[in-house]
């Protein structure tokens, strides 16, 4: 597996970014199962469905506030399959212990959803 890319992400506390990092490092993982697969509806649909299960686990081990799934013919339109790539949009919500505001008392806090694209196809893969 490659090594996770920490950037800064404007408005998420820095404590985060590593597990933002991770987050869309596992979400591309787990879309790579899809990279031979045409790109039509039944194949976006059933992405689209497992990456919103796996979320559901996240979301049920207070990981995650909330999140949201795209991946239909509005993410992928007819330039992106013809680069033969799949194109997944997720948003997520983290908790975060918020140590620095007086007025949350140690209680967990939310970020705002942070976007996290993921796009498979031929050169997304490592096949060395």
């Amino acid at each position: 597996m490659s090594e996770i890319e920490i950037i800064p992400i404007p408005n998420i506390p820095e404590k985060l970014w590593p597990a933002v990092a991770t987050m869309k490092n596992q979400l591309h993982y787990l879309a790579e199962m899809f990279i031979f697969e045409p790109n039509d509806g039944i194949t976006r649909q059933h992405v689209e469905n497992m990456v919103k299960t796996w979320l559901s686990q996240q979301y049920k081990h207070k990981q995650i506030s909330d999140y949201a799934v795209s991946c239909d013919i509005f993410t992928n339109t007819p330039e992106v399959i013809d680069r033969c790539e799949l194109k997944i949009d997720v948003a997520v919500k983290f908790y975060f212990w918020n140590d620095l505001n007086p007025d949350s008392r140690g209680f967990q806090d939310t970020t705002p959803f942070v976007f996290l694209p993921i796009t498979i196809g031929p050169d997304s893969g490592d096949f060395t």
